[in-house]
């Protein structure tokens, strides 16, 4: 299943494995394979050591999924990457006029 943000960016995607699988193609857009996250049965997994991504292929290292098991990606990218950087500027604004006044 796909999960999207409000400007309907895919940014998790869940397969359901066959058995014997070790590849999966990503079906969504992300800027950098860095920025996303690969679990195997909920579990977190590390990259380089449990997997690989390249050209959008999520290529499972020294292991293969049984039948029904669950790979999902998440990127970071989505409604979890908060840019905050709007609301630090308020934050200073106030603080300066604060210290202003004072």
């Amino acid at each position: 299943y796909i999960i999207t943000n409000s400007n309907n960016d895919y940014y998790k995607y869940t397969f359901t494995a066959i058995n014997n699988q070790s590849s999966f193609t990503i079906p969504f857009d992300y800027e950098d394979s860095e920025t996303l996250n690969v679990f195997y049965n909920g579990i977190l997994m590390i990259n380089n050591l449990n997997y690989r991504i390249s050209d959008k292929k999520i290529q499972l290292i020294d292991f293969v999924t049984n039948a029904d098991d669950t790979i999902t990606v998440m990127g970071i990218e989505g409604p979890i990457s908060i840019d905050i950087t709007e609301q630090v500027d308020t934050i200073n604004s106030g603080l300066n006029q604060i210290t202003t006044r004072t």
